[in-house]
């Protein structure tokens, strides 16, 4: 019989080996649609892109690149010009702007996308042909309310019956409009045609499409949508099933992780080199992750940044 070390050793190779095995299709699946959703901004099918140097651009629009240095300096003399005397710039953080700047234009063509960088004055165009799903619903324009549906009547009925939330007799409890929920449906015309309904419950606006036309999800797109799929509690079980298994998934990796040191350390003649990888890749990622944070964690949160105010 095995000592006891031995066995758990066995069982925590088998386990890693098995567990890899049953998810191995959403470890692929995640893995693949990382990469696309981090290069969503990219032209997709059918689009056409085009780079336009700083030279290029200052020649046709006189648009040119823009100091962050400087310019940080100059909105500081203007605080310390407001009666704020006391505030100095601070050169030991380096300016910096936080992404491009964008444009859209609407053509008969598509849509026309601009991504002008600040600070090399180069910038980049993409035209993203018109999608076209199917035919327009006859019934789109009909004004439509429900009245058990409003986000507003929600937030009044919510403030009311809890007061004991509000904090602050100035603040009003607001529905979020950039996250408000939609009411997916179907109808069936008189034609015997499907329509798919989507009522947005913040807007009160109405969108269709057939049925039977094409969804208009490319397939990075549509990776990069399923990718970002989360949140407990809601009642479709398709998405709930997908839900679990992206946990699943991520518990697998840190199973991954453990159970592979847990196996190193059980081969003496890599222990030396082993720990010398681990290592610098420990030092590596500390060093990646705090620079990371301390971009990311520059004015805090929404909320801090409103309490600053």
């Amino acid at each position: 019989m095995l000592p006891r070390r031995r066995r758990a050793a066995l069982w925590i190779r088998r386990a890693h080996l098995y567990a890899g095995l049953l998810l191995l299709p959403w470890v692929l699946f995640f893995g693949v649609s990382a990469i696309a959703f981090n290069h969503a901004g990219g032209a997709g099918a059918g689009a056409s892109a085009r780079e336009l140097s700083a030279e290029q651009l200052a020649a046709r629009t006189g648009l040119r690149p823009l100091d962050p240095q400087a310019l940080a300096r100059q909105l500081s003399e203007q605080l310390a010009d407001a009666g704020r005397s006391e505030l100095e710039f601070d050169d030991a953080v380096a300016p910096r702007f936080t992404g491009p700047a964008g444009f859209v234009l609407q053509t008969a063509e598509g849509q026309r996308l601009i991504r002008l960088d600040l600070e090399s004055g180069r910038a980049h165009t993409e035209l993203r042909p018109r999608e076209t799903l199917g035919p327009r619903a006859p019934f789109i324009d009909t004004p439509l309310h429900a009245p058990s549906l409003d986000l507003e009547a929600m937030a009044q009925a919510l403030a009311a019956g809890l007061p004991e939330l509000a904090t602050d007799p100035r603040a009003a409890l607001e529905p979020l409009r950039r996250r408000s929920p939609s009411l997916l449906f179907r109808v069936r015309d008189g034609e015997a045609r499907l329509w798919n309904l989507d009522f947005d419950l913040g807007s009160g606006e109405l969108t269709a499409r057939a049925a039977a036309a094409d969804s208009g999800y490319g397939t990075r797109r549509l990776l990069a949508r399923l990718h970002t799929l989360h949140g407990y509690g809601q009642s479709d079980a398709a998405r709930l099933a997908w839900i679990v298994f992206a946990d699943l998934t991520a518990a697998l990796l840190i199973f991954w992780a453990l159970s592979g040191l847990f196996m190193w350390t059980q081969m003496k003649r890599l222990r030396r080199v082993g720990a010398f990888v681990t290592l610098g890749g420990f030092v590596v990622a500390a060093l990646v992750f705090a620079t990371a944070a301390s971009s990311v964690s520059f004015m805090g949160t929404p909320a801090a940044r409103g309490d600053a105010r």
